[in-house]
């Protein structure tokens, strides 16, 4: 999809057409944002916020990066945000929402596809979040090394150091046992669901534009 010339229809006044751009960027949006949040629906939240915010400075997009690197900076933002909100309201020993699965190592062989994509995404989420998010955005969405720095703020280098540490501290039987495209899936009624809620803001409630520059 030329996302940029369904970008340029937007900005002319057709907003029907950002359900396009929903689609396009859903997966690897759910993924970065649920890399940080570690929570399915605190994860929904921010990729709909970051839509959002997306549509409302869509002017300001000048195409120096492609919009996807643009958007998930964006949404990064907006789950560093909610972190930072949740730390005002909870005590730092907070109990994480997702609980770890509990199996026998020896039944692993056993489990079929769909348990062990769960399994390998319960090891994912436990990565610490330097090393999580920097696994999910390089390989889990396909960003290239430097898309990825470029999204994350770092380097190549460090890019690809954390993501060497990242593969260490999982299991390697797991990653030869799953698809790592098919993780943390986001489409069918979920991908519907999001893209009505969003288009139903924007065509309620939100101004046409802003002068707020999201380019960086």
């Amino acid at each position: 999809m030329d996302l940029m010339a369904v970008i340029n229809r937007v900005r002319l006044g057709n907003k029907e057409e950002f359900r396009h751009i929903i689609r396009e960027c859903n997966q690897p949006l759910y993924r970065t944002a649920i890399a940080i949040l570690k929570n399915d629906s605190d994860a929904e939240d921010a990729v709909q916020s970051a839509y959002l915010k997306a549509y409302l400075h869509l002017q300001s997009f000048r195409g120096d990066s492609s919009f996807l690197t643009w958007i998930t900076r964006i949404l990064i933002n907006e789950c560093k945000m909610m972190l930072r909100k949740k730390k005002e309201t909870t005590s730092l020993d907070h109990r994480e929402v997702m609980q770890k699965p509990s199996i026998n190592e020896n039944a692993v062989d056993t489990l079929n596809k769909k348990q062990l994509n769960q399994l390998l995404e319960r090891a994912v989420l436990d990565l610490p979040e330097k090393y999580r998010l920097v696994y999910v955005v390089r390989e889990v969405n396909e960003f290239s090394t430097e898309k990825t720095a470029a999204v994350l703020g770092l380097t190549e280098d460090n890019v690809k150091v954390r993501l060497h540490r990242a593969k260490s501290i999982i299991r390697e039987n797991l990653l030869q046992q799953v698809s790592i495209k098919e993780l943390f899936p986001f489409g069918n009624l979920r991908c519907d669901l999001m893209a009505e809620r969003v288009m139903q803001a924007i065509l309620s409630m939100y101004p046409e534009n802003s002068n707020k520059n999201y380019e960086g």
